[in-house]
């Protein structure tokens, strides 16, 4: 919770104390949900591009190979993504931007990201480009994890 909301929660605590060990237990239950330091903060609410490339990216199967949070997946995190410097199978680097999104979705053997085997199924045209471009809308939105891109 952010400190603008702190005399909102003094206020609810002389109110709870004052409701007796009924307003304890929703003291605690209160307690339980306010953010820890270093806990990670939620991320803003999607709009609609966003909120339908996230469902594209679930259903297509994206989520399957390739994470969100940086954790380690058959396929590189989406976290951090755009701007990202990624090292390539082949020696090479690529910037993490649209051109190289499209070029993974399009034709993914062209580039393999270094530590992953060359798995994904080429997509070619077989999603449309508005599809494509929600899909990138949620990439974008996801925020840079201490990423875990290892192959498994």
């Amino acid at each position: 919770m952010s400190n603008k909301s702190s005399p909102w929660i003094v206020a609810l605590i002389l109110f709870l104390a004052a409701i007796g060990v009924g307003g304890t237990v929703v003291l605690v239950v209160l307690a339980l949900q306010v953010q820890k330091p270093g806990e990670q903060v939620e991320q803003a609410p999607l709009g609609p591009l966003e909120t339908r490339g996230r469902a594209l990216f679930q259903a297509r199967g994206c989520n399957a190979c390739h994470t969100v949070d940086g954790s380690a997946g058959i396929g590189p995190s989406m976290a951090g993504f755009w701007g990202r410097q990624r090292q390539l199978a082949d020696g090479g680097q690529v910037t993490g931007d649209e051109a190289y999104f499209i070029e993974s979705v399009r034709d993914p053997q062209a580039k393999v990201a270094a530590g992953f085997r060359p798995a994904m199924p080429e997509f070619g045209n077989s999603i449309t480009d508005n599809d494509l471009a929600a899909i990138m809308a949620y990439v974008r939105t996801l925020p840079a994890q201490q990423s875990a891109d290892k192959a498994h």
